[in-house]
């Protein structure tokens, strides 16, 4: 027996906005506006109701390459939204700056304005414009714009918030009004919040959080070789549909069938795409982002966009592995992370791990010291309990920060240390052999979030020696990159090192047995 299909109100929409609204801009410029098929099967699920009548998802997100439609879409089920609820709805178009928001707004009243039912140029019909918001005379409703500043925003009763660039949602006030929106939607019956928004630059933001929540519901599914992906959690009332090029598939960006699957607009020619990618002063980065969907880095960043997310293995370090370990210490505003190498015999890639602290809350990190003042006996026991799991073979630091509590650990007899300056020449190895490394597969990490955020926070510049890093934003923390790096460059480095070398590296006295020629 066939199962039913479940109920929604999506066909209604798609009736509402072919019946009542008019494509403004492009060579569609005065049709109706018929919803395509791609545009149908989300709100058909988006619109899901339950066994009660009541909505299933009060949370959307759909991510789509720039041109496909979303500032329009989003105008138009705001507008549906408008007219059709019996709540007084309070209807509300928000962005990262008020112009933006400004922006879904117009469409919406361009096209009321088209259609003499609606309110026509004069605002005789259902609805009267206005610059800033929209007024339905039929149920007392309201449609104008928010900025995600935080300024004034409690206190809201919201029935609908549509989000234009999500990803533009960076942090300080704007995150705070993006709280006070989401925690007014309880105040109304069947309430929502949808977001239609390109990838960003950066994933410590509520649409990079959003998105790597989302691909860890179990319920969904990869179509489209993984450039459609679809994820949905019912008790959370929360819908996830994502068109971009997937991160296992960057390294492909430029195959134009992958271009076609994620713009499903019928109106987008992939002619149009390729010649915006070699327009003069056009970057292949701001390409994958606004046309492919694809989550990048800015434009210095140190490795391009999808290398690190493609060294991810469920390869393990076995216990008792010789490891080699690389501590950079940050006391009060940076963070002190420890990394940690093992050379697999076998093929030769270096596996990586890390441990993270920080005394700001806010900065990347596994585990938060109180006191605004790093502990650094906290990694005098994280290093015991390497010692106990692996065999430490090397701990290479920076003595910068680190020097006494080295010569403690040395005194101790806990493990092996070397100092290793920043301006040193085996730094600048470290970081060319670790970029390449990188680029070519060479080594491996198991996907941990606070090392990749490091990593991806790392720019460099080239200079005659080789690379420098440095921080892509003041803000941000590269520790657990610089600390891989050194980890990285003496487990890769440990086949045929001998004590003489490691002196000639490192310039330290390194105590001499004739019975041992490695380190």
């Amino acid at each position: 027996m066939a199962t039913a299909a479940p109920a929604t109100h999506g066909p209604r929409v798609a009736v509402f906005t072919k019946k009542y609204l008019k494509h403004r801009k492009g060579f569609r410029a005065g049709q109706e506006f018929e919803l395509e098929e791609f545009q149908r099967r989300f709100l058909d699920e988006f619109y899901e109701l339950d066994a009660r009548g009541r909505r299933v998802y009060r949370f959307g997100y759909l991510g789509i390459p720039r041109g496909n439609g979303k500032t329009p879409l989003a105008a138009g089920l705001g507008l549906y939204e408008l007219l059709t609820r019996k709540d007084s709805p309070d209807v509300y178009t928000i962005a990262g700056q008020k112009d933006q928001a400004r922006i879904l707004l117009d469409f919406a009243r361009a096209m009321v304005e088209d259609n003499e039912r609606l309110g026509g140029p004069e605002g005789r019909g259902w609805i009267k414009p206005s610059r800033n918001f929209m007024t339905c005379h039929e149920n007392h409703g309201i449609m104008r714009v928010l900025a995600s500043s935080g300024l004034g925003l409690h206190g809201l009763s919201v029935s609908c918030a549509l989000v234009d660039e999500l990803h533009a949602v960076m942090g300080g006030h704007q995150v705070e009004g993006w709280n006070a929106i989401l925690t007014a939607l309880h105040k109304r019956i069947d309430p929502f919040m949808l977001a239609i928004t390109t990838a960003g630059y950066d994933k410590r933001t509520v649409l990079g959080e959003a998105y790597d929540k989302a691909l860890l519901y179990v319920d969904g599914e990869d179509e489209l070789d993984g450039c459609l992906r679809i994820r949905r959690s019912r008790e959370d009332g929360v819908l996830f549909y994502w068109y971009g090029v997937p991160e296992n598939l960057h390294e492909d960006w430029e195959n134009e069938e992958l271009w076609r699957v994620v713009n499903p607009a019928s109106w987008v020619h992939m002619e149009d795409l390729r010649k915006q990618l070699h327009a003069p002063g056009f970057h292949a980065l701001d390409f994958q982002r606004l046309h492919l969907n694809m989550w990048t880095r800015v434009r210095d960043s140190w490795l391009p966009t999808g290398v690190w997310a493609g060294l991810r293995s469920d390869r393990a370090i076995p216990e008792l592995a010789p490891i080699y370990v690389g501590v950079d210490v940050g006391l009060t505003h940076d963070t002190t992370a420890v990394a940690w190498a093992w050379k697999d015999p076998v093929d030769g890639k270096v596996l990586l791990r890390s441990k993270v602290w920080s005394v700001i809350p806010e900065l990347p990190h596994h585990e938060y010291v109180a006191g605004g003042r790093m502990r650094l006996e906290l990694v005098t026991e994280f290093l015991r309990w390497l010692v106990a799991r692996y065999s430490v073979r090397e701990v290479v630091f920076d003595p910068a920060l680190f020097s006494a509590e080295a010569d403690r650990i040395a005194d101790e007899g806990i493990a092996p240390m070397f100092s290793l300056t920043q301006n040193s020449g085996a730094m600048t190895e470290a970081y060319q052999g670790f970029y390449q490394a990188a680029r070519e597969g060479e080594l491996l990490h198991d996907g941990d979030q606070v090392l990749a955020q490091h990593v991806e926070a790392t720019a460099a510049d080239r200079t005659e020696r080789g690379w420098r890093p440095r921080k892509l934003k003041s803000s941000m923390v590269i520790d657990a990159c610089v600390a891989a790096c050194m980890a990285w460059y003496r487990a890769a480095r440990q086949e045929g090192t001998s004590i003489y070398e490691t002196q000639e590296l490192f310039g330290v006295d390194v105590p001499y047995d004739e019975d041992e020629d490695e380190v």
